[in-house]
């Protein structure tokens, strides 16, 4: 007895006559669709995160400008206009929604067939490490790699480790190889590129290096989210 296909417009083949052109099924996009999500990385915690659910009632209408710029990226991409860098920043303070929005993008990428990841810088730089104990069965850039090789990577929290020597070498170097591939990156931080009034925030720079700050500059559009922290005000009201 002969195989069901689950495709029956392509049989399974992967591909499709329409008129007079072969084409990729639809199909294979859901298949590396879901694929992507499996392989995504994303916490729990933004697994539901979506353009659709991210608030901009009450204080956070104050964000509504954030989240159109984003949906605009997401609905564009990777068509962007030519002085528009291929990545995207979303700075401001704690609990404003960056991370939301970051991994809302990531997902819409990843519906269109792009691979993507998500990394927690603290995590990423913890992991990387660890590559360097003698009972380590994994040398420093093959954990590296697939970070620098990923078509879509977003980058949560950059800047909340100490900066090194190490640290500076080894973010220089991702991010480097990232830029000069053509690679889209996504970044949230809670540091500002510049530092304003009489803020004691760090700046972004003081993080991560002058160096590391201006490629950034290159590669990402800045989205910039203050306001108080939208968790916190939950908590209370709760």
């Amino acid at each position: 007895m002969n195989a069901v296909s689950s495709c029956p417009a392509c049989n399974d083949s992967g591909w499709q006559t329409v008129g007079d052109r072969v084409q990729r099924c639809p199909c294979r996009l859901r298949q590396q669709i879901a694929q992507n999500f499996s392989l995504s990385g994303i916490p729990a915690r933004y697994v539901s995160a979506d353009l659709s659910n991210f608030r901009i009632d009450g204080d956070q209408q104050r964000f509504a400008g954030a989240h159109f710029i984003a949906a605009q990226y997401a609905e564009r991409y990777p068509v962007l206009p030519d002085d528009h860098p291929r990545g995207l920043i979303f700075t401001g303070t704690i609990g404003t929604g960056k991370s939301h929005l970051a991994v809302s993008v990531m997902k819409e990428l990843m519906r269109k067939g792009c691979a993507a990841r998500f990394y927690d810088y603290a995590s990423l730089l913890k992991d990387i490490q660890s590559a360097y104990r003698p009972d380590s069965q994994i040398s420093e850039i093959a954990m590296l790699g697939p970070a620098m090789e990923v078509e879509v990577m977003l980058l949560d929290d950059l800047g909340t480790v100490r900066l090194s020597s190490w640290v500076l070498d080894t973010i220089t170097l991702l991010l480097n190889c990232r830029y000069r591939e053509g690679r889209t990156t996504i970044i949230t931080t809670n540091y500002p590129d510049q530092l304003a009034g009489t803020a004691m925030m760090p700046t972004l720079a003081e993080r991560i290096g002058e160096r590391v700050a201006s490629r950034i500059r290159e590669m990402c559009r800045p989205i910039l989210m203050e306001g108080p922290d939208y968790r916190t005000q939950m908590r209370k009201a709760a």
